[in-house]
């Protein structure tokens, strides 16, 4: 956990992470397919779009992104989420 708190104080405008998943639940049976959603909630996401943060910051430490979603109207730089 600290893996990912350490970035919220990096941060000042990162208010919340919300760290969900079938890892996070002690009840799931383990699978191949476990995992952790981590979301960061930020009282400014401009610093965010262009997907530089991402890159230099989560990257390093979580791995490569494996799916990276837009919203419908095609612009690159209004990505949402990404999966690492």
């Amino acid at each position: 956990m600290s893996k990912y708190s350490c970035l919220v104080e990096q941060e000042e405008d990162i208010r919340v992470v919300l760290i969900e998943g079938s890892c996070t639940n002690p009840q799931t049976i383990p699978d191949r397919w476990q995992d952790f959603d981590i979301e960061y909630v930020t009282c400014d996401n401009v610093p965010y779009i262009d997907g530089r943060w991402i890159e230099q910051t989560l990257l390093p430490k979580f791995g490569i992104v494996v799916i990276n979603q837009t919203h419908d109207n095609g612009d690159p730089k209004d990505v949402y989420m990404w999966l690492i």
